[in-house]
């Protein structure tokens, strides 16, 4: 509330107002319908959400440099039987670049991805030359993005990229430094890895996986990431919780309550960004438009990281996905700017009630972080 009034934001295109509804929805109703603050009662949202799902680009291709990985974390969705090759065979890159060649628009990412995807440095060199090569030619925008583990980073892979060439590169904890040693080691490595990556991403994910044993630990990671990593490193860190798809290990619905607050109130006192501002999440998911988004050095192509490496889900007849929506998620408030579940894991039926509960709760915890602060200018 501000000068009797509330400020209502429109999580379907973003808008934002200020007003007492009952007395001013006359006297902007025209305003307020420009505005789709005010629809047509048979406003059918499914089917508006459905083709902004349909009809979304794809501007990137997601590159398996190995199934293989050179640590063993018990949890790891890909499971503990990887494909162990690390294919250096550059008729095989050209293959696959011939393949991307025509996907190519402007703007356009490539993501690098495992197993560990720096267990294969020639292949990131190969697609980030070609990447170049085509950009300068076409004059188009690129941006690389890469999940890797950070324990093989060195000078000689950082020295290789441009200022800010990567547009996010994520990294992942389990715990604080003892807890996260037990669950796959080199913490001080890792964080040693977000200093080094600096200077080539212009953001950084630290994903911190939350448990029923780590979350009281947040706290103490927080401080140690603030304290290990300067500030100006900070700046470009963004802090997200992560679940791992195991009931052993699941955390309680009010303790994730209780993490979420502990983290937002550590984050707002640091250069460390946790929450940000609300924004519409409409999925152009490649599983959900039935595009192959994920290629491995085989050929072989799949919707969702998900599912890479398992031959029931490459892609080869589509028609079985025909109907896979969140159609739960059409008739919540919070659906555009939450993005609704993953369907590939209640597909896989794995538990991603959670991570609806988390989706749920921060993108509230972002809207009214956005609505004081427009309420006070």
């Amino acid at each position: 509330m501000y000068n009797f009034k509330k400020v209502y934001l429109n999580t379907y295109n973003n808008s934002i107002v200020k007003l007492d509804f009952k007395d001013d929805i006359i006297k902007f109703k025209p305003k307020l319908m420009k505005l789709d603050f005010l629809v047509p009662i048979l406003t059918d949202f499914r089917s508006i959400f459905k083709s902004m799902i349909d009809n979304g680009e794809s501007n990137g291709i997601n590159l398996v440099t190995t199934y293989s990985c050179n640590l063993n974390c018990n949890y790891c969705f890909e499971g503990q039987n990887k494909d162990k090759r690390i294919i250096k065979d550059i008729s095989k890159y050209n293959e696959i670049w011939k393949y991307i060649l025509p996907k190519i628009t402007n703007p356009f990412s490539i993501a690098f991805f495992g197993g560990e995807p720096t267990l294969n440095k020639d292949s990131i060199y190969f697609f980030t030359n070609k990447i170049r090569e085509y950009s300068k030619k076409k004059k188009t925008k690129y941006y690389l993005k890469m999940i890797t583990n950070g324990t093989l980073i060195d000078k000689d892979f950082v020295n290789f990229f441009k200022p800010n060439e990567f547009s996010h590169i994520q990294l992942t904890f389990d715990g604080n430094k003892k807890r996260h040693n037990e669950v796959r080691g080199y913490y001080d490595k890792i964080i040693d890895s977000i200093k080094e990556i600096y200077p080539i991403t212009s953001s950084i994910g630290v994903r911190y996986n939350i448990t029923k044993d780590n979350w009281t630990e947040i706290p103490i990671f927080i401080k140690d990431l603030t304290k290990k990593i300067p500030l100006n490193v900070q700046k470009k860190v963004y802090l997200s919780l992560g679940f791992i798809d195991s009931k052993d290990v699941q955390i309680s619905e009010l303790d994730l309550e209780k993490a979420i607050k502990s983290t937002i109130k550590l984050t707002n006192n640091s250069n460390i960004r946790f929450l940000s501002k609300p924004t519409q999440k409409i999925k152009n998911c490649p599983a959900q438009q039935k595009k192959e988004a994920w290629i491995d050095f085989d050929g072989r192509k799949y919707f969702c990281e998900r599912v890479i490496g398992q031959k029931e889900y490459e892609i080869t007849d589509t028609s079985k996905f025909d109907n896979f929506y969140p159609k739960d998620c059409f008739s919540c408030k919070l659906y555009p700017i939450c993005g609704g579940y993953c369907w590939v894991q209640s597909e896989l039926k794995q538990d991603y009630y959670f991570n609806c509960l988390y989706s749920k709760a921060i993108a509230e915890e972002e809207i009214k972080k956005y609505l004081s602060k427009g309420a006070k200018k």
